[in-house]
């Protein structure tokens, strides 16, 4: 068995990127970054006299597998524009590999099988509507699961909430919350939700973006809200209107002095509530998004 492992090729062909064994049957490539020449040597025959190289060949950056041949060149098809070469020439006697299925998901020490980093890791688009609330009672406008196996002591969530609000009368204020299992990690305390001191007979549409990162380790975590109010000229079903940017809250390390163990599945959750109970107040989420890093 003859390899080359992640080797750039030359403008011109050369012993660094030529790979050649007269036993040789097999030969696998995975071309990357750039388009090369090749030249190719047929396998030896029983019985037959040894085969010589072809002319040049173009190929485009892919994955294939070739049978019948005992010996490859490689070098680059535009002078100045290497490509990277992962090749393996096999004999008969070589153990054959052959294609595999993709595995996607993660695998942890202990066997555990888990989702992966996927694009999208929690989405919801259902409709949270808090009108007319009760004063201080929470309502999650985020919920999802953490599986311990799909995260890292480097792992972040980057997440978006699209909501609007109403706030007709200037009476009380807003709270975010967010947890982590039972621990509290970020109180944004009372935020004013009227704009500029002004109460708001229209709607106002809000979206809030967030982070929650790992520290670096299972039981440090670092996390983050802000908002952006579009604050509408007219009525609000026409989507137009000034964007303002409002500090939904601030930043928060470690979990309330407490430290929360990612090692094992938590529910990561944010929450909004109304101080007062007011038939003037209403919040609604529309929907949510959260992506793992």
């Amino acid at each position: 068995m003859k390899t080359l492992t992640l080797v750039q090729t030359k403008d011109t062909y050369d012993p660094s990127t030529t790979l050649e064994e007269l036993t040789s049957n097999v030969l696998r490539w995975t071309i990357g970054n750039a388009a090369v020449k090749v030249k190719l040597k047929p396998a030896r025959r029983e019985g037959g006299s040894e085969g010589s190289y072809s002319s040049d060949i173009l190929i485009e950056p892919e994955k294939n597998t070739l049978p019948n041949v005992s010996g490859v060149q490689f070098k680059s098809a535009v002078a100045g524009t290497p490509a990277v070469i992962d090749a393996v020439l096999f004999g008969p006697d070589d153990p054959q590999i052959p294609a595999g299925i993709p595995f996607t998901q993660t695998l942890s020490p202990s066997g555990l099988v888990g989702a992966g980093a996927a694009p999208s890791y929690a989405k919801n688009g259902n409709l949270v509507d808090i009108t007319n609330p009760a004063g201080n009672v929470e309502t999650d406008i985020l919920n999802f699961t953490i599986k311990a196996v799909d995260v890292n002591p480097d792992s972040q969530f980057e997440f978006v909430i699209r909501c609007d609000f109403l706030d007709a009368v200037a009476t009380g204020s807003g709270t975010f919350r967010a947890y982590i299992g039972a621990s509290k990690i970020y109180d944004s305390g009372a935020v004013a939700m009227e704009l500029g001191g002004a109460v708001g007979a229209n709607r106002q549409a809000l979206t809030l973006r967030g982070s929650l990162a790992l520290r670096h380790a299972l039981n440090s975590q670092w996390f983050e809200l802000g908002g952006e109010i579009e604050q509408p000229t007219a009525a609000p079903v026409t989507g137009e209107g000034l964007l303002l940017t409002s500090s939904a809250g601030k930043c928060a390390i470690g979990g309330g002095g407490a430290a929360v163990d990612m090692s094992v599945d938590q529910i990561f959750r944010v929450s909004f509530f109304w101080s007062v109970n007011d038939a003037n107040h209403s919040f609604r989420k529309y929907s949510s998004l959260a992506v793992l890093y």
